[in-house]
């Protein structure tokens, strides 16, 4: 091997070296940074919840959220958000025993559950009636189009997700009950 091609070879091994580095160190921040980085799954469905003892299961919105990531996160508030173009945001305010507290700190895997009632022992405190009344009618549907449940974190951070269907039509057939009531 004469000095040229050693020469050639020298160079390519340093630039291989080099870009090996830089490679090692992008992956090594993009690492440390993903490590920081705040995940949750939220869900928010329609459920019965079934307790011994009781001879009937009642109607819940149960919002389950679960820490997807290495970081702890501080759930400070559930929310709702509703419409296409015109939004409305709502404050969710819990108070069954089935609940969580919030706020709640929530660390790698864990998750907390969150329960509203649609039935209260009287009617005029029913989740399921109240709901409707005052923040979908008249256009029910176009509100239920987009309908997010938001959960805040103590660091500014907030996530979205559509609520799901089973929820969804529980919401529309409140809705359309309050409708044929009001006429």
């Amino acid at each position: 091997m004469d000095e040229s091609t050693y020469k050639l070879l020298e160079l390519a091994g340093s630039w291989l070296a080099g870009v090996g580095t830089l490679a090692a160190v992008i992956t090594s921040l993009w690492l440390a940074r993903r490590s920081n980085i705040i995940k949750l799954g939220v869900r928010a469905s329609h459920v019965s919840l079934i307790t011994q003892g009781e001879k009937e299961a009642p109607d819940y919105v149960h919002i389950n959220i679960v820490n997807k990531g290495q970081r702890p996160a501080k759930i400070t508030g559930v929310g709702w958000r509703l419409g296409i173009f015109k939004k409305i945001h709502l404050f969710q305010l819990f108070g069954d025993m089935n609940s969580d507290k919030l706020p709640k700190m929530l660390n790698e895997g864990e998750e907390a559950n969150l329960f509203l009632k649609f039935h209260e022992n009287f009617d005029d405190e029913d989740w399921i009636k109240i709901f409707p009344q005052k923040a979908l009618l008249p256009n029910y549907n176009m509100k239920l189009k987009n309908m997010k449940v938001i959960v805040f974190t103590s660091v500014g951070q907030s996530f979205k997700k559509k609520i799901e269907k089973s929820l969804k039509n529980a919401l529309i057939e409140a809705s359309k009950d309050c409708l044929s009531i009001d006429k």
